[in-house]
């Protein structure tokens, strides 16, 4: 007798199977087949016309958002929401060094384990609806069978490490009763996987697998995918023995339940290995369906233009055959047989001769004409097509024609507003992702090697030197480009943040006209780090191989040259200096000379007025003598 909690189990996976293929499945098998351009489904459809082409706006629309959205690694961010404290053992946790380490460490893992391929898959799946999944875990030991295969064949799901991966939407099952796209009411969701007989039961993973039957087998004539028991393509050997089973996470027991629906018991059944926010899987959607579990993807929005563009495009087809393939009216007995052949099968200058008039003879039948608005119907249709999807002409390389100036510009307004909302929610999604992924490393990481960019690396150096690698030698310790973490370096609290627009293609040219601009704004204004806009730079020019030296280097190189440079202002002055001292000195002899001689001048002009004096006064004297003598 079965359990009764693996019945219980066996019906809520059942009436999950039911309202996903009626909800579900058929629209993404349909709309997958469109993206394909296999949309000549309907038997009634196909007779209707000849020729099915097919004007294939979905892979278009598809193609041309999700580069938009989704084109490089985004540059994560991620702060603490505590400050530094010490724990009741007294030890100090800089909560701040950890968020560095932290932040390192999911840009590391986000192109270690290739996340973007995965995350594209699911923006895949949310563009060709209803939406799109990745499973976020850690592989344990008992992921292998006995032998020491992988029972996980799935390269990113390596043992003992963390992953991410994209799960189809066609083998995933939620609570029926839940009614918000996130899975926040839900209180449980199933992961559907397929995996050999044999490798389940040399599992150390599995219990209770000795009665385990088979349950799925591969068509190996390759006409289908999957056929089931009583299908005459159903190949009955042991080599392709599957096993189908559930992986359902209980949120309300939290419980992981491995549940196989032809087997009466669980393979497998514990605590969930991890703790999460919510469910282990994280949603990606676009168009909010309310009250409804499942959102509204894009191409049935349009689906039924896209079915009239096709129709239209064929009867296009159908009338130029006709018209390329004229037909005749003959007069009986007027042409031979030779002479019709020459006609309908002969190169360009044949004659063909009849036995009364020619006119008469072969008349063609006109076909009717196909009315203009077919043609202008066909343009309106893909316009609304795009419309519809957001996605305007020129973004799509086609050359529009605008009435006014101010017409591009609004379109191209409305056109951003809405690839910025789309943006905005796979950031968003990429940064539940990392969450989550956090909570694992967080949980689970033993101590590990990280290799650090040279930025990186600097950044170590500064603000947390005791986490990088060390060579320890008998004179000192280098320091590697690597930085050695746990799990309790990254103990705590964090919020998640995505340096906006870093997943969306990039404008060379563009990007280096705005990184020239900003030097020529900024280089000068001392309340920018120059440093920091020269990083700008050479990152905008994509420059690696050149590095820039710290700031005390370039302060004492600056100080160094204003010395030589006032020393070679010096010597170069030097000769004219002294010319001049030369030219100063001679004026200085010259003018001392002059004075010598004007001194000499008028110490002889005095000495003579002196000697006339004293002469006067002598002769004067003497005459004076000779009166008084004859008196």
């Amino acid at each position: 007798m079965a359990d009764k909690d693996v019945e219980r189990w066996k019906n809520r996976i059942s009436v999950s199977n039911r309202k996903h293929k009626k909800e579900a499945e058929d629209n993404i098998k349909r709309w997958r087949k469109y993206y394909q351009g296999k949309q000549w489904q309907s038997e009634a459809a196909r007779s209707a016309y000849t020729d099915q082409i097919v004007v294939n706006m979905v892979f278009s629309n598809i193609r041309t958002i999700l580069p938009n959205i989704n084109f490089r690694n985004p540059k994560l961010y991620v702060q603490a929401k505590k400050k530094p404290y010490r724990d009741k053992s007294g030890g100090y946790f800089d909560t701040i060094g950890a968020s560095i380490i932290l932040e390192m460490l999911l840009n590391y893992y986000y192109k270690e384990l290739n996340f973007k391929r995965q995350i594209d898959k699911a923006l895949m799946d949310a563009l060709i609806g209803p939406w799109g999944i990745v499973h976020i875990g850690y592989t344990t030991k008992t992921e292998k069978v006995k032998d020491g295969d992988l029972l996980e064949i799935n390269e990113i799901i390596k043992e003992e490490s963390p992953f991410a991966v994209r799960i189809s939407p066609l083998d995933f099952r939620v609570d029926p009763e839940a009614k918000d796209s996130h899975l926040e009411d839900a209180s449980w969701d199933a992961v559907k996987w397929v995996k050999s007989l044999d490798d389940i039961k040399r599992s150390d993973k599995y219990k209770n697998t000795a009665k385990l039957k088979s349950n799925f087998k591969v068509d190996t004539s390759f006409e289908g995918s999957v056929k089931s028991p009583g299908d005459d393509k159903f190949q009955d050997s042991s080599n392709w023995d599957r096993v189908a089973g559930w992986d359902i996470w209980d949120k309300k027991t939290s419980r992981l339940i491995t549940l196989v629906e032809t087997h009466d018991k669980f393979l497998y059944e514990d605590d969930w290995p991890l703790v999460y926010e919510g469910f282990p899987q994280e949603i990606l959607y676009f168009n909010e369906n309310p009250d409804e579990m499942y959102p509204v993807s894009d191409i049935e929005i349009y689906q039924s233009e896209q079915d009239e563009l096709n129709r239209i495009r064929s009867l296009q087809l159908e009338h130029i055959k006709k018209i390329s393939q004229r037909k005749y009216i003959s007069q009986q007995n007027m042409l031979s047989e030779e002479e019709k052949r020459k006609i309908t099968h002969g190169p360009s200058g044949t004659i063909a001769e009849s036995t009364g008039d020619p006119e008469r003879a072969l008349i063609p039948i006109k076909d009717a004409s196909v009315s203009q608005d077919i043609y202008l119907i066909a343009r309106m249709l893909k316009e609304d097509i795009r419309e519809e999807s957001g996605i305007p002409q020129f973004e799509q390389g086609i050359a529009e024609k605008f009435d006014t100036a101010t017409e591009p510009a609004l379109m191209a307004q409305a056109t951003q507003t809405r690839k910025t909302e789309r943006l905005s929610i796979v950031e968003n999604f990429v940064v539940r992702i990392m969450r989550k992924f956090a909570q694992v490393l967080q949980q689970t990481m033993s101590e590990q090697n990280v290799p650090l960019t040279i930025n990186q690396f600097k950044e170590f150096q500064t603000s947390i030197p005791h986490k990088l690698s060390k060579i320890s030698g008998p004179e000192a310790e280098i320091l590697l480009p690597w930085f050695t973490v746990n799990k309790d370096d990254i103990a705590g609290e964090y919020d998640f943040d995505i340096e906006v627009g870093s997943m969306q293609p990039v404008n060379q040219e563009q990007r280096k006209r705005d990184a020239s601009m900003m030097y020529q704004m900024f280089s000068q204004d001392p309340y920018f780090d120059p440093v920091a806009i020269r990083k700008k730079v050479l990152e905008a020019f994509e420059i690696r191989d050149l590095e820039l030296k710290d700031a005390k280097t370039v302060q004492e190189e600056q100080i160094q040259m204003a010395q030589l440079a006032h020393q070679a202002e010096i010597d170069k002055g030097q000769p004219k200096i002294q010319a001049d001292l030369a030219k100063t000195k001679m004026k200085t002899q010259s003018a001392s000379q002059q004075t010598d001689a004007k001194t000499q001048t008028s110490l002889k002009q005095e000495q003579m007025k002196a000697h006339t004096a004293l002469m006067t006064a002598l002769i004067s004297k003497a005459n004076s003598g000779k009166g008084e003598g004859t008196q």
